[in-house]
């Protein structure tokens, strides 16, 4: 087994469930249908190509999903519920229950970037071996990725999650606490209708 796990965070594309703020200027249908696509990407674009490379946990949203979730990505990887209420302690706990089942690198990401890449997740874990943390920034102010090599709850707290705030927050937090710090390249999320003309293969559902 790998000693580094590749976390991915999903919501079941449930009509209305997903990309409320697209949905408000393109509608629930065509928000919904965005956000399969890229979910389907992620997934599909960071699976390894050697089971040495790392592990991969699908942890999905709601609970109650499992079924749905695993009918619709079809992944070989394991999949469980996220645990907790508010986004920060659900990543919390994703990440303290990876290290208490042994693995030693581990790395998150949501199912928002289309361009986050297998090569993106190596080279994160390439950086946790003399880093103690790793971020993607995100053009829109948050992170696409974030990956650790011990637990850490407090840069999970008191964070204004879903704002322009979360990425420097988060790296004040780190910086407090004296850890280190590698950047991969900044990707883009795609929460609003402006982002949609970067990816013509998500126009088209859009239309």
């Amino acid at each position: 087994m790998s000693e580094n796990l590749l976390i991915v965070f999903v919501k079941y594309p449930a009509l209305g469930a997903v990309k409320q703020r697209l949905a408000q200027h393109i509608g629930p249908e065509a928000a919904t249908k965005i956000y399969r696509q890229i979910a389907e990407t992620v997934v599909n674009n960071t699976a390894p190509q050697e089971a040495a490379d790392y592990a991969v946990e699908v942890c999905f949203d709601p609970k109650d999903d499992k079924h749905l979730v695993r009918t619709w990505l079809t992944s070989k990887a394991r999949f469980s519920a996220q645990q907790g209420t508010g986004l920060g302690e659900r990543m919390r706990n994703a990440f303290a229950y990876a290290f208490e089942s042994g693995f030693i690198q581990v790395i998150l990401i949501g199912s928002d970037c289309p361009d986050i890449s297998r090569q993106i997740i190596l080279l994160g874990f390439a950086q946790l071996q003399r880093k103690d943390i790793v971020i993607g920034p995100a053009y829109d102010g948050g992170y696409y990725l974030i990956g650790l090599r011990q637990q850490r709850d407090d840069i999970f707290q008191d964070i204004e999650w879903g704002t322009e705030k979360v990425f420097h927050q988060t790296c004040d937090k780190i910086k407090a606490a004296g850890l280190s710090v590698s950047l991969l390249p900044t990707l883009r999320d795609v929460d609003r209708v402006e982002d949609l003309k970067y990816y013509s293969f998500l126009e088209v559902s859009a239309s």
